[in-house]
This record gives structure tokens, sequence and C-alpha cells, in this order.
């Protein structure tokens, strides 16, 4: 087995470090590298520095408070235009309701006056007033 091996570096035998195919040994500066073009009237943003990166955080988190406020508040208005609309509505059915009240009053009354009077003229004349508008 010894042979082996012996015989297999004589068939394939391994460069020495001075045989060995010289790879570059320039390292490649990043700055040497081609840059692909920014679009035309847009600079490339910089890394923003600790404390800027800091601000920008913080403004982000204000605009964000600021947004849901504004939600709410948004929705806090919808709740109350849909509680004064229907108390718009109730008031509205309340105040016809009144209004026909009055006029099933006056034909009450007409019918009872029309029961003690045997002239039809003065029930046709009742009917008239009720009809009419007050």
């Amino acid at each position: 087995m010894a042979q082996d091996n012996k015989s297999s570096e004589r068939d394939h035998p391994q460069p020495t470090e001075a045989e060995a195919p010289v790879e570059s040994q320039t390292p490649v500066a990043p700055t040497d590298q081609p840059k692909a073009a920014a679009p035309a009237g847009v600079q490339p943003a910089a890394a923003p520095a600790g404390d800027e990166l800091a601000l920008l955080r913080q403004e982000v988190a204000e605009l964000r408070e600021k947004n849901l406020r504004l939600l709410a508040e948004l929705q806090n208005q919808q709740k109350r235009f849909m509680r004064e609309r229907e108390e718009a509505l109730r008031y509205a059915e309340a105040g016809l309701a009144r209004e026909l009240l009055v006029v099933l009053d006056d034909l009450e009354r007409t019918l009872a006056a029309a029961g003690n009077t045997p002239d039809v003229a003065s029930l046709t004349d009742g009917v008239r007033i009720v009809y009419e508008p007050h």
C-alpha cells in the first residue's frame, strides 16, 4: 500500500508553492467597482448618522401617534354623526306624530258634533275645516 501512494505521487505530482498558479494578490477596493448610475435628479442616500437615525425614528413614532389620533377622531366623528342622525329621525317622527294627533283630534270632535246635528251641511263644513291646513 505504501507503494501505491508513491506511485500515485509520481503519476500526479503535487505542485510546489513556486509552481502554484498565482492569484491576484492586489485586493480590489469597493470604490474600484463600477457603480450603478442613479436616476436623473436623485442623489444616492448616505447612511444616516446615529443622531440622525434617532431623530428619524422619533419622527416616525410621532407621525404614527398622530395618525392613530386622527383615526380615532374620525371614528368618533362617525359615531357622533350616526347618533345625531338617529336622534334627528326620532324627532322628525315625533313631529309627524304630533301633527297627525292634531288632525285626529279634530276629526274626533267633528264626528262628535255631527252626531248631535241632523244637518249634513254643518258636518261637511266641519270636515272641510279639519281638511284645510292650520
